[in-house]
């Protein structure tokens, strides 16, 4: 009873490296994966490319599905998700913006202000999200010749709880912004 336990926990374990293919033939050498993220549990895939964001199921019904762009941006170099706020951040030519998650949902009714990047950070080379002190944070580096740059960024709060700014906010500000500088 227990060997035949550990057999079949050993054999679970020796699988862990799977390889899956999603599609072929559908990157090419004109428009370059370059990042790949998770989201929504692992069961859909965000793709940046050369030339756009690209959707993809990571188990689709029909075997022909092909990744979905959904999203215009060039030279996409980076991606990461903040599931718990809501939020897609994207580094594409060398800027860092933000897009709601909803932008990733492929409706045709949606509304066309959430596929509008919000820009973070100009002329970034690369960023990382991690928790530090117990608080989400996304810190973004920039580089020059003679310096280095790291500027360390918030969610806001209020996107985590679903919280909403007053109408009359929103007109003046131009919508929310995702992040905030941290202190």
């Amino acid at each position: 009873m227990v060997e035949e336990q550990q057999r079949k926990l050993r054999e679970r374990n020796s699988n862990f490296y799977s390889k899956t293919i999603l599609c072929e033939n559908f990157f090419t050498t004109a428009n370059r994966v370059n990042c790949l993220v998770p989201t929504d549990g692992g069961r859909k895939l965000v793709i940046g490319t050369d030339n756009g964001i690209y959707l993809a199921e990571r188990w689709p019904k029909d075997k022909s599905a092909k990744p979905r762009r959904i999203l215009d941006a060039t030279a996409v170099t980076q991606i990461d998700t903040l599931e718990e706020y809501q939020l897609v951040l994207v580094l594409a030519n060398k800027t860092l913006s933000s897009y709601p998650m909803e932008a990733l949902e492929v409706n045709e009714c949606q509304n066309p202000l959430a596929r509008r990047p919000k820009k973070i950070q100009g002329h970034a080379n690369f960023f990382k999200v991690g928790i530090g002190l117990g608080r989400h944070l996304v810190c973004s580096v920039k580089t020059s010749a003679l310096s280095t740059t790291i500027k360390v960024f918030e969610p806001m709060e209020n996107l985590a709880r679903g919280g909403r700014k007053p109408a009359l906010g929103k007109m003046f500000r131009g919508g929310q912004e995702a992040l905030k500088p941290f202190k």
